[in-house]
């Protein structure tokens, strides 16, 4: 019985109680690929259901092709962009957490593959959105 107590306490004392960051940061052990991870998981998630909110908008066919009435309206080209940009920020993500423990190198590569796009798909939206905005705005107080 008492061999096994000097185990337990020998166990317990190798083992950390409570997380301490000045430690680690002290120590250098202290890395960010917990936040790239997040932001990750974070961009696959708003780039999915973008995609599905976009599958619910009205629609407005211009040349047989489908665009969204409310932001893309008449503007089949930049609908299309902001498509290819939505679908590379979600591979990208996918990509880069598929590949986090495997290949680290080329999983840092799909994780900025992943940011671009989705910048890239953020500013289409905004050079489409805001002059929409406007137009509705003149229209509703002119």
């Amino acid at each position: 019985m008492a061999r096994i107590m000097k185990i337990r306490l020998l166990l317990a004392e190798e083992l950390p109680t409570r997380c301490q960051p000045e430690r680690a940061l002290q120590q250098g052990n202290y890395n960010y690929k917990g936040l790239r991870s997040h932001l990750d998981e974070v961009i696959f998630t708003v780039s999915c259901l973008t995609a599905i909110v976009i599958l619910h908008l009205p629609m407005d066919y211009i040349d047989g092709k489908p665009v969204p009435a409310v932001v893309f309206h008449g503007h089949p080209h930049i609908f299309h962009a902001f498509l290819v940009c939505l679908m590379g920020s979600c591979y990208g993500s996918v990509c880069s957490m598929y590949l986090r423990e495997r290949k680290p190198k080329i999983a840092k590569f799909y994780y900025f593959f992943a940011l671009v796009s989705s910048v890239l798909a953020l500013a289409i939206f905004f050079w489409a959105a805001v002059p929409a905005s406007l137009l509705w705005l003149a229209s509703k107080f002119c």
